[in-house]
Formats: structure tokens, C-alpha cells, sequence
């Protein structure tokens, strides 16, 4: 055992402990509004990474509804629609989605943990370059965006009776099981 490098790793460590903002304190300063735009930012992140690197053709579209629902619940949390915009894109359709999306999820990130106050309205341009990349995406894919909200409802309605969100549904997942790990 090399003393220094465990010194080392031993300090890194404990810095790492003592820098993690606490649990408590992120939740007291928050509320449902911060909580659930902060779900769905972080949820639209985790979706646009599976679309890009698991998803295969057959469910493209599955992966956009996703999407498209977390997009949706995050815009309507803020009061917000996205316009279509045009803008450079600097990296290919993929990682342009993948930026903007990165770049939602910091300002909700920002808003949820560290407690700065956003204003939603002056983040339109954000909005916007994230619906643009998508819809590039689509049309470089042959995808209807009116054929992905049909595959989401009805696949939503196989995992939630009713359409109506339940812990338990959510869980057992009866619309698929997760292909990485079945047991999961």
C-alpha cells in the first residue's frame, strides 16, 4: 500500500463528504414547484441519454414520448411553450439535443440545490433550442410527433389505470421490463 496515494484518496474523500449540500437543507428550501421541475429536468436529461445511446430504431419512438412527457411537464411547471428557432448547430442533431437539455436541467439544478431564484420567462431561447434540436431529430428520423403522443398515451395507459400516477404502478412497470436488468 502506497501511504501517500492513501492519504490522498482519504482527503479527497472527505472533502467530497463535506462539500455534498444535505439532504435536509436542499429540502427545506424547496417546494412542490422547484421539486417537480427538478424531476422532470433531471428526468428529461436521463431520457435524452437513453434515446442517444441505447435506443435502438425499433423504439425510437417509445424513447421520444418519454420525452416529449418530461419536456412537456417541464414547460407547462414554468409556464412556457417552445417556439421553433433557428440556431447553429454546433455538434450533429444528437448532441445538440443532449446540450439543451443538459443546459434545462443545470438551470433547474441551480434553482432545486443550490436555491437561486430563476426566472423561468427570460429562459425562453433555452426552451426553444431544446425543442428545435428535437424536432430535427424527428424529421431526420421520419418521426410524427403526433404518432410519438399516441405511442406515449397508450403505452402510459397500459403502466397507469386511468392514466392517473401511482407509486406502485410506476414500480412494476407492466408495460416492459427494464432491459439492462430484468429483476429490476
Amino acid at each position: 500500500m502506497n501511504t501517500e496515494i492513501d492519504t490522498k484518496v482519504k482527503r479527497w474523500q472527505e472533502m467530497v463528504i463535506g462539500l455534498a449540500k444535505d439532504g435536509d437543507e436542499i429540502l427545506s428550501q424547496n417546494n412542490k414547484e422547484t421539486a417537480h421541475r427538478f424531476h422532470m429536468a433531471s428526468a428529461l436529461l436521463g431520457e435524452c441519454a437513453e434515446l442517444i445511446l441505447w435506443t435502438d430504431a425499433d423504439n425510437l419512438i417509445e424513447e421520444a414520448g418519454d420525452i416529449e412527457f418530461y419536456f412537456y411537464g417541464l414547460q407547462a411547471s414554468c409556464g412556457m411553450e417552445a417556439k421553433l428557432e433557428a440556431y447553429h448547430n454546433e455538434h450533429g442533431v444528437e448532441l445538440e439535443i443532449l446540450k439543451n437539455a443538459e443546459e434545462l436541467f443545470n438551470l433547474s439544478k441551480k434553482e432545486f440545490i443550490y436555491g437561486k431564484e430563476i426566472n423561468w420567462k427570460d429562459k425562453q431561447y433555452a426552451f426553444n433550442k431544446f425543442r428545435t434540436s428535437l424536432n430535427s431529430f424527428y424529421i431526420e428520423n421520419n418521426i410524427n410527433l403526433i404518432d410519438v403522443y399516441d405511442f406515449n398515451y397508450k403505452i402510459l395507459g397500459e403502466r397507469y389505470k386511468g392514466h392517473k400516477y401511482t407509486d406502485e404502478q410506476a414500480i412494476s412497470r407492466n408495460d416492459k421490463k427494464d432491459k439492462q436488468n430484468p429483476d429490476s
